[in-house]
């Protein structure tokens, strides 16, 4: 049976089957002998051992993948970063872009906390973004501005949220799916950075063909 890897914690990974029943598998042997490390979206072929349990037998082909984010066969890539609070780190966004280019991964860019940023921010950050040919949004997750141009622009895709710790991700994914409750943290007020809240990569279908991998923020590349 095929299907899709939608998550992984400690070795476990969860498994979408064809037909829509979701399995704890192990990876066998082999993929850990051979130096393999099955990632979120890859699609496999698993053996069932229990209505709720199986082994990875096989990963199929990939599309693409990325190292960090640590994922399989996406569509884009939703880069998150703040306007303002904590201060946009525009030397780490460019180099994330340039990865993702380099590696031919769609990219759109979201600038999150409009509510609090300063409009001379806003606009500079807009005029030279835009100007790159990529897609910039703006958004305010805390007053819901700027949620149904995102949904639009996730609709019918596999897409990679990805950014810095404390911009707001967590957030943005309670927003397009309620119901997974994800874990939203706090800015360190020492030194102004994020505090971690997303725990492991998971991809979640906020609507039909629509899939959205939240993953760890990351500070470095």
């Amino acid at each position: 049976m095929t299907g899709k890897i939608i998550k992984g914690v400690a070795g476990d990974y969860t498994v979408i089957s064809e037909t829509g029943v979701k399995y704890i598998c192990r990876a066998k042997g082999i993929f850990r002998k051979n130096g393999i490390t099955p990632l979120i979206g890859d699609n496999v072929e698993i053996e069932i051992l229990s209505p709720e349990e199986g082994n990875i037998l096989k990963i199929l082909e990939r599309k693409n993948s990325l190292i960090r984010p640590a994922c399989a066969n996406i569509d884009q890539v939703l880069v998150v970063f703040a306007a303002a609070s904590p201060e946009p780190n525009l030397n780490l966004l460019d180099r994330f872009l340039i990865m993702m280019e380099k590696q031919s991964v769609k990219a759109v860019l979201c600038f999150n906390k409009t509510d609090i940023a300063k409009d001379e921010r806003l606009k500079l950050l807009a005029e030279n973004y835009a100007a790159s040919g990529m897609r910039v949004l703006f958004a305010s997750v805390l007053k819901g501005e700027g949620i149904e141009e995102i949904r639009e622009v996730l609709r019918g895709k596999t897409t990679i949220l990805a950014g810095p710790s404390g911009v707001g991700k967590s957030s943005l994914m309670n927003r397009l799916f309620p119901e997974g409750r994800f874990e939203v943290g706090a800015l360190s007020e020492r030194i102004g950075r994020g505090k971690q809240t997303t725990r492991h990569t998971e991809l979640v279908e906020t609507e039909k063909d629509t899939y959205l991998c939240d993953s760890p923020g990351f500070s470095s590349i």
